[in-house]
């Protein structure tokens, strides 16, 4: 797909662009879409978020694997907790 020159335009307080609706459609965006932009060397890249719901498979993989790599933090989170509320 050829590049496109676009300007930016004011949205409320920021700024931001417009997409052509053939561009966006390519990538499966539309109003609402998450995306991610990130800095590199060549400039921003634009790509769609992954948003992942807790209530699939995958996503309750990732909570589960997040609950045990931050058991830890979580257990003294609870107990710190537990002091407060027990003064």
């Amino acid at each position: 797909m050829a590049s496109t020159l676009r300007h930016i335009t004011t949205i409320g307080n920021s700024l931001g662009i417009t997409l052509p609706k053939e561009l966006a459609s390519a990538y499966g965006l539309e109003k609402g879409s998450l995306v991610t932009v990130r800095p590199t060397k060549e400039g921003l890249l634009l790509q769609p978020a992954t948003v992942v719901s807790a209530l699939t498979p995958e996503g309750t993989a990732l909570a589960k694997d997040i609950v045990r790599r931050y058991r830890r933090a979580f257990d003294a989170l609870a107990q710190e907790k537990r002091k407060v509320s027990g003064r």
